[in-house]
C-alpha cells in the first residue's frame, strides 16, 4: 500500500470521526433538552398544585389566635364529606373557639307563591273531594271558615288518639288526604335534636368527662402528695387549696364511677342500660384513705338529695334538691352519673369573701383563701394542655348550645386574669407565694371582677347582694335560658301598673292585687311575651290586650327589642333558644308573596301565634321516645285506595321554616363534626344527617308546591312515608311552667293533645282539602 493510500485514509476516518461526534454531540444534546422540557413542565405543576393547596387554606378556619372572642368559620367547598372531613382535624387544635353560629349558612331566598286561588269560596262546590271528607269529618260547623279563609281549626276527632303519630295514623286508617303541618314539622325537628342530644350525652359527654376528670385529678393527686411530703402544716395554703381542689375531683370522679347495683355482666349501654364489667374495670378508680370521710360524706348528701346542706368539701351551705336525677336521665346508667357529676361541676368556687359589702357570700376570708387558691389551681390544671380543653369544650360547648348554660367565669377568664397580673404563661403555684400571698389573692379576684357578662345571657349583677355571692368560678355552668331575665323584665314594679284598675286586674292572668298600694302588678309572665319580643307588630285579641296593659310594658318590650338588635348571625345562632326565637322571628316578618292563599289571611296570622307560643314550648320540653313504628299496621289494605291517598298529600308550604330548620340542622351537624363528635357519637350524627335529608326533600317538596308545578310520584310518596317511621313508646311532660314573682305564682303552658288543622289547596286546577295534626297550646295561671 501507498504512502498516497494511507494519507487518504487517515483523511477519511478523520472526517468519519468528526461526524460521527456531531452526530452524537447533536443527539446528546436532543436528550438534554427533553429532560430539561420534562422537569420545567413538572416544575410549573407543582408550582400550580401549591398555589391551589394555598388557596384552599386560605378558605379553611384559622386554628390559633389570642382572642377568645375571635369567631372561626368553616366554608362549605362543594364537597360536603370532604370539607368536615378536613375541618374536623384542623378543629382539634383550638376546639373551645368553635362557635354554632360559625357553621350557619344563609339558605336560598323563598320564591313567591304563585299556586294561589280566589277568596271566599264555596266549599261544598270548589272542593273537589269535599263529600269524601265530609262523611269521615263533620265540617258544617267550620264551613263558613273555610268558605272564608280556606282553612279551619278543629278539635280533634279522632280521640283516643292524640299525639301526632297517632293523628297521622288515623288519617290514614279513614283515607283522609293527610297534611304535613308546620307544627308537626315543629315538633319533628325538636324532638329528632333531642333525641341526638341524649345519645350524645350517654355516648360522649360521659367518656369526655370521665377522662379529663382523671387527668385533672391524677395531676392534683400528684401535687398534693408532693406538697404534703415537704410540709405537714395543714393551715398551710397551698397545701390546703391542693387538698380542697382534689376531694372537688374526686367527688366527681365517684359520681361518674359505677356503683354495683349499675353493673350487669355482658350489659352494654342497650337493654336495661347498664354498665357492663369491662366498661365497670375502665371507669374505676381508688379513693385516697387521706379523702375518704370528706368525700363520703359529700356523696351521701346528693345522693339522699334532701335540702340545705353544709358541704363537707367546699365549706359552705348549698341546696341538695338540685340533684334529684329528672324521669329522662333515669332510664340510663351512664346518663343518671353523668347527670350527678355534672350537677356537682355546677359548683361556684366563689369570687368574694364575706364582708360589709357581701354579707350573705358563702365563705368567711379564711375558707375563702383556700378556695379561691383551689379554684386558681383548677384553672391552670384545665388549661395545661390543649386535648384537655379540646375535650372540655366538646361537653361545655355541645351543652351550652343543646340545653342552654349560664354565662358564668369560666377557667378561661381565670387562666387570663394570671396572665394579666404576674405575665404571660405564669403557673398559680409559681406566683403564689407564701410571700404576699394575700395581696396576690386580692389582686387575681380585682383583675377577674372587671369581666363583665352579657345579663340576657344569665351573667351575674355585681351590684346585686342576692346575686353576688353566687359570682365565681364554676367548672361547668349551669343549665339556664335567657328567659328568665326577660320575664325578670316584664314583672313586678319595673312594668308598672295594671292600667284597668285593680277591679279589672283580678280576672287578668299575669296581674296580682297589690291591697296596701291599691294597683295591680304584673306578678307572673306569659309565653306571650316571647311573641311580643320578636313580633314588629302587636297582635290582637282581649287575653293578649289585657294582659299586656301595663303602664311601662310597651317601654320594657322596646328595651329588650334594643339588647337584641345588636345581635349578629352568630349570636342568633348561637344556643337553641335564641334559635327558636330567630325561626320565630322570621316567621312573623314573612311577606304575603311567599304564602299560600289561606296564609294571607288575618286569621292564618294567629294561627301562626299558636304554632310560635307552642314551639317555643316544646324546645324545652323532655322529648317523647321515638320507636320504629311497622309502616303497615292499622293502614290501609288496598293498593289502590293508598294510591289514591297518597296522590292528594300536602306539605303546608311555610318555605321559611322548612328552610331554616333545614340550615340549622346542617349547622348543627358540621359544628358537631368540627368538635370531633364523630369519633364517639356516631349515632347522633347519623340520627341528624337523616334528619338533613328529610328536611332538604321537603324544601323541594316546598318550593314545588310554590311554583305550582306538580309533583313527582316520589314526592307523593315521601310526604305519605315522612310520618309513618316512627311511633311514640313514651312520652315526654307536655306542661311548662313559668315562676312568678313569688313561689306561689306560676304560669302553665299546656301542649298535652292535639287539634287538627284542616287547609284548602290548589292542585293543578283542583282545589283539594287536607288535614294534619297541630299543637294544642292551653295557657293557665296558677296560685294567686
Amino acid at each position: 500500500m501507498t504512502p498516497k493510500f494511507f494519507m487518504k485514509f487517515k483523511k477519511f476516518l478523520n472526517n468519519f470521526g468528526n461526524s460521527y461526534l456531531k452526530l452524537i454531540l447533536i443527539f446528546t444534546g436532543l436528550v438534554l433538552a427533553i429532560f430539561a422540557i420534562f422537569f420545567i413542565i413538572q416544575f410549573i405543576d407543582k408550582q400550580k398544585n401549591a398555589t391551589s393547596e394555598s388557596g384552599e387554606k386560605t378558605s379553611s378556619p384559622i386554628t390559633a389566635s389570642t382572642s377568645e372572642e375571635e369567631k372561626f368559620v368553616l366554608p362549605g367547598t362543594g364537597d360536603e364529606e370532604n370539607s368536615a372531613s378536613s375541618s374536623t382535624e384542623q378543629s382539634t387544635e383550638t376546639a373551645e373557639k368553635y362557635f354554632p353560629g360559625d357553621f350557619y349558612k344563609n339558605p336560598e331566598a323563598p320564591i313567591p307563591f304563585s299556586a294561589v286561588y280566589d277568596l271566599p269560596l264555596n266549599t261544598k262546590i270548589d272542593i273537589a273531594n269535599y263529600y269524601d271528607f265530609s262523611r269521615k269529618i263533620n265540617l258544617d260547623k267550620v264551613l263558613p271558615e273555610l268558605d272564608s279563609s280556606g282553612f279551619a281549626i278543629i278539635d280533634n276527632p279522632f280521640l283516643p288518639a292524640e299525639n301526632f303519630y297517632e293523628i297521622y295514623n288515623a288519617l290514614d286508617s279513614r283515607q283522609i288526604p293527610p297534611l304535613i303541618t308546620a307544627d308537626f314539622l315543629t315538633y319533628y325537628y325538636q324532638n329528632i335534636t333531642k333525641l341526638a342530644y341524649k345519645k350524645i350525652e350517654g355516648a360522649v359527654f360521659y367518656n369526655s368527662l370521665w377522662q379529663t376528670n382523671k387527668k385533672l385529678y391524677e395531676t392534683a393527686k400528684t401535687r398534693y402528695e408532693t406538697k404534703a411530703m415537704e410540709n405537714s402544716l395543714a393551715n398551710d395554703i397551698s397545701l390546703e387549696g391542693a387538698r380542697r381542689e382534689l376531694a372537688f375531683l374526686a367527688v366527681s370522679l365517684a359520681l361518674l364511677q359505677p356503683t354495683k347495683e349499675q353493673i350487669k355482666d355482658n350489659s352494654g349501654l342497650d337493654g336495661e342500660g347498664k354498665f357492663s364489667l369491662s366498661e365497670a374495670e375502665e371507669f374505676y378508680f381508688s379513693l385516697p384513705e387521706y379523702l375518704k370521710n370528706d368525700v363520703s360524706a359529700e356523696l351521701a348528701l346528693i345522693h339522699v338529695a334532701g335540702k340545705e346542706a353544709k358541704s363537707p368539701v367546699l365549706l359552705y351551705t348549698r341546696d341538695y334538691q338540685n340533684f334529684i336525677i329528672p324521669d329522662e336521665y333515669s332510664a340510663n346508667e351512664r346518663l343518671k352519673n353523668f347527670y350527678l357529676a355534672s350537677h356537682w361541676l355546677n359548683s361556684v368556687w366563689p369570687l368574694y369573701p364575706r364582708g360589709a359589702d357581701c354579707p350573705d357570700c358563702f365563705l368567711d376570708k379564711e375558707d375563702w383563701r383556700v378556695s379561691f387558691y383551689a379554684s386558681l389551681l383548677l384553672s391552670d390544671d384545665l388549661a395545661s394542655s390543649q386535648d384537655l380543653k379540646n375535650q372540655w369544650a366538646q361537653i361545655y360547648k355541645i351543652k351550652s348550645f343543646f340545653t342552654g348554660l349560664r354565662s358564668d367565669l369560666t377557667y378561661l377568664h381565670y387562666r387570663t386574669a394570671l396572665d394579666n397580673v404576674f405575665g404571660a404563661d405564669k403557673k398559680a403555684t409559681d406566683s403564689l407565694t407564701a410571700e404576699n400571698i394575700d395581696n396576690n389573692l386580692t389582686s387575681l379576684a380585682t383583675e377577674i371582677a372587671k369581666i363583665d357578662l352579657p345579663l340576657i345571657e344569665g351573667g351575674r349583677d355585681k351590684n346585686s347582694l342576692t346575686e353576688k355571692p353566687e359570682i365565681g368560678l364554676k367548672i361547668l355552668a349551669e343549665a339556664q335560658w335567657p328567659s328568665e331575665y326577660i320575664f325578670n323584665n316584664l314583672t313586678a314594679t319595673s312594668v308598672g301598673a295594671y292600667r284597668g284598675g285593680i277591679v279589672e286586674a283580678v280576672n287578668v292572668a299575669t296581674a296580682c292585687v297589690n291591697k296596701k298600694q291599691k294597683i295591680g302588678e304584673r306578678c307572673v309572665a306569659s309565653v306571650l311575651d316571647i311573641a311580643n319580643l320578636t313580633a314588629d307588630n302587636t297582635f290582637s285579641g282581649a287575653y293578649i290586650a289585657s294582659n299586656t296593659n301595663y303602664e311601662l310594658y310597651s317601654q320594657k318590650i322596646t328595651d329588650l327589642k334594643k339588647e337584641l338588635s345588636v345581635f349578629a348571625t352568630t349570636s342568633w345562632h348561637s344556643n337553641n333558644f335564641w334559635l327558636a326565637l330567630d325561626v320565630i322571628k322570621k316567621n312573623f316578618s314573612a311577606s304575603t308573596t311567599i304564602l299560600p292563599t289561606f296564609a294571607r289571611t288575618e286569621n292564618y296570622r294567629q294561627k301562626v301565634l299558636s304554632w310560635a307560643l307552642s314551639s317555643w314550648i316544646n324546645f324545652q320540653l323532655p322529648p317523647d321516645i321515638f320507636i320504629f313504628s311497622d309502616k303497615n299496621s292499622s293502614r290501609l289494605t288496598s293498593v289502590e285506595e293508598e294510591n289514591k291517598l297518597i296522590s292528594y298529600g300536602y306539605i303546608e308550604p311555610n318555605q321559611i321554616l322548612a328552610k331554616e330548620l333545614s340550615a340549622n340542622t346542617g349547622m348543627m351537624i358540621d359544628f358537631l363534626t368540627a368538635l370531633k363528635i364523630s369519633d364517639q357519637g356516631g349515632a347522633a350524627l347519623y340520627v341528624l344527617k337523616n334528619l338533613k335529608n328529610n328536611l332538604t326533600a321537603i324544601e323541594a317538596i316546598i318550593k314545588k308546591e310554590a311554583s305550582g308545578e306538580p309533583l313527582s310520584e316520589e314526592d307523593y310518596k315521601f310526604i305519605s312515608n315522612f310520618y309513618r317511621d316512627f311511633a311514640v313508646s313514651k312520652k315526654g311532660s307536655k306542661i311548662l311552667e313559668i315562676k312568678g314573682v313569688s313561689g306561689t305564682q306560676r304560669m302553665r303552658e299546656n301542649l298535652a293533645g292535639t287539634k287538627l288543622l284542616l287547609v284548602i289547596y290548589k292542585r293543578g286546577e283542583e282545589k283539594i282539602i287536607t288535614a294534619g295534626p297541630i299543637f294544642n297550646y292551653e295557657e293557665t295561671r296558677l296560685g294567686k
